[in-house]
């Protein structure tokens, strides 16, 4: 056989092997979508109108469409995380129960007091839409980057790198809450830095002289 068809039939079947590869991993997904979210022997006993019993199995496909990520959630029965899923998709807890074969104390408990649950309930909100978690979220990235930015200032370090980002973020800091200065300075150097601050006089923020002493305070 020429080299020519070697290549050939190795490119061939190292195609062949990858898609085998990626059928098996699809495989493994769906099993693991079925044992994280089919309740098999645990399935509803008290679920007897039919309506309700089918709204429960759209649930399972629902679950499995739009958060196969809850599969991660180690230490969470199929019932655990369908129950999750209705409460953050709106069911009352006696729905949940009827639909469920799940006393309604017990689905109570599940959503209000159980750490894990109420983490698998946040993170579906968050993936599905659900404003008021993405607010939240968003409440603590920004008390996240408020305490970065104080680390940053309170950073004793003096060299020119550090006195630049010290030098933007004032600059980010007082344009939020002062407005923009009518001068902009462009600044290389602690010395700049000092011009930036003068420059800052000339607008709207008004800066004492005690507090240009305290910025530029060793």
């Amino acid at each position: 056989m020429a080299d020519k068809d070697l290549r050939r039939a190795f490119a061939q079947a190292t195609k062949e092997a990858a898609l085998e590869k990626a059928q098996q991993a699809d495989i493994e997904k769906e099993a693991e979508l079925l044992a994280a979210y089919a309740d098999g022997d645990e399935s509803p006993s008290d679920a007897k109108d039919s309506e309700l019993e089918s709204e429960w199995q759209e649930l399972k496909r629902i679950a499995m469409v739009k958060f196969p990520e809850g599969a991660k959630f180690l230490g969470l029965s199929p019932r655990n995380r369908l129950v999750a899923i209705a409460h953050s998709l709106g069911w009352s807890y006696e729905k949940i129960s009827k639909a469920s074969g799940i006393h309604k104390n017990t689905v109570y408990k599940w959503v209000t007091r159980r750490p894990d649950i109420k983490l698998f309930i946040q993170e579906f909100s968050l993936k599905n839409g659900t404003s008021d978690v993405i607010k939240e979220r968003f409440s603590e990235l920004e008390y996240n980057a408020f305490m970065c930015m104080k680390d940053i200032l309170n950073d004793p370090t003096r060299s020119d790198g550090m006195l630049r980002l010290k030098a933007d973020i004032s600059k980010w800091v007082f344009e939020r809450t002062r407005g923009k200065p009518s001068q902009s300075i462009e600044h290389t150097s602690s010395t700049d830095f000092r011009k930036f601050i003068e420059a800052m006089n000339t607008g709207a923020a008004q800066i004492s002289e005690q507090e240009k002493e305290d910025l530029f305070k060793n």
